[in-house]
């Protein structure tokens, strides 16, 4: 029998993780919070690893349930979080994917400040890149107020799964388990929909590791491309309905304004790049009206995203080749007239150098092929 004390559900949803889940498993086994239960999900297994997990579920009956769908069916990594979702019995739901590692103080962090905050539903945290070693990448710090999540939730995944805790009861009553029609972006989705009815945070601390190897979703853009563009576009139709309007379509329109907020390389003329800065802009004031928040500090949040699009621009201008001085100049012009400011900072002033020096460096921070799905971003 499961332990009757318990206020988190870790759920780790597998398949053929055989080389990684005894390491999540034990991550788990090693928190210093002890009110726990970890449900192991087998979503139809050929290789070793639910032999991994049921011999743990075995070891610790009080503690691991292994669960499977009827006839053992592959069903897809939704299926198998509504499985344990509605079996789950905490206060609290964590997230973990049977190839990434909690840190020892995850849960107890978390839960400490779930508890001080009732109104947040949905709490991840900064987390870490390891390869399949597990030897260490990057530090990765996405935002953690409420506003700027949302905010980056147009662009990108600002929550990192094996780093969330959900709060149950609401969440299941109000919002609902994942969309099982979702392939990619299943994620993605149920922090959308939360977001929109609960407040959610990031701690600023590394309570996770997440791990980057070929077979794990990272490695699947192309294919995904299609079901996060059409989210990202949904939620941006909430606000200024850009498939129906203007020349350009809502897909391509996504993609340059994704290509300018993170400073990708595409191939984007200066005046596509103008119209990218209009629709940022334009984003962001709607955004900003729905939040009836104060015009001091709407008018600080707009000085910032243009401060970035401008210190892009420069950026983007080392990717034109040395032939285009005129598109360079165009590009540094627009910046100048955003925010000269940014052409104080040393790193930003070497990159205008560059440009005016016919410097090109076409290898550095290329888009994808197409704009891909919104992966876990932050500050290195």
């Amino acid at each position: 029998m499961r332990a009757t004390s318990t206020r988190v559900s870790v759920i780790v949803p597998f398949m053929n993780a055989q080389p990684f889940i005894t390491e999540a498993i034990e991550s788990v086994l090693a928190q210093s919070y002890p009110a726990w239960e970890l449900l192991l999900v087998d979503d139809g297994s050929t290789d070793g690893s639910r032999a991994v997990a049921q011999r743990y579920a075995e070891r610790y009956p009080e503690k691991i349930l292994c669960l499977e769908h009827d006839g053992r069916q592959n069903r897809g990594v939704s299926a198998s979080l509504n499985l344990a979702m509605v079996r789950a019995r905490g206060d609290y739901i964590a997230l973990l994917d049977a190839d990434d590692l909690c840190k020892p103080h995850r849960l107890e962090k978390q839960v400490a400040f779930l508890d001080a905050h009732p109104e947040v539903a949905l709490l991840g945290s900064w987390f870490l890149l390891i390869d399949e070693k597990g030897t260490y990448l990057e530090k990765v710090r996405p935002p953690c107020e409420d506003r700027e999540l949302r905010w980056e939730l147009f662009f990108n995944n600002p929550f990192a799964n094996s780093a969330v805790m959900l709060r149950r009861k609401p969440v299941l009553s109000q919002v609902g388990l994942h969309d099982e029609s979702c392939v990619y972006a299943k994620d993605y989705e149920l922090w959308c929909r939360i977001a929109d009815r609960f407040l959610v945070a990031n701690l600023p601390e590394h309570l996770a590791s997440r791990r980057v190897h070929r077979a794990s979703m990272t490695s699947t853009y192309p294919d995904a491309t299609p079901e996060f563009t059409r989210l990202r576009m949904a939620r941006i139709n909430s606000l200024l309905e850009w498939e129906n309007s203007g020349d350009t379509t809502g897909e391509a329109r996504l993609a340059a304004i994704s290509a300018l907020y993170f400073g990708w390389a595409m191939n984007l003329e200066p005046a596509r790049l103008s119209q990218a800065t209009a629709d940022l802009l334009e984003l962001h004031a709607a955004f900003y009206e729905r939040e009836g928040i104060r015009s001091e500090e709407v008018q600080q949040r707009t000085h910032s995203l243009r401060a970035r699009i401008a210190a892009n621009l420069v950026m983007l201008t080392v990717f034109c080749s040395s032939d285009r001085v005129g598109v360079r100049g165009r590009l540094l012009a627009h910046a100048w007239r955003l925010d000269r400011r940014v052409f104080l900072h040393p790193r930003t002033l070497a990159r205008a150098g560059r440009a005016i020096a016919g410097t090109y460096i076409p290898h550095l921070r290329r888009a994808p092929a197409a704009i891909g799905p919104p992966e876990p971003a932050g500050r290195p």
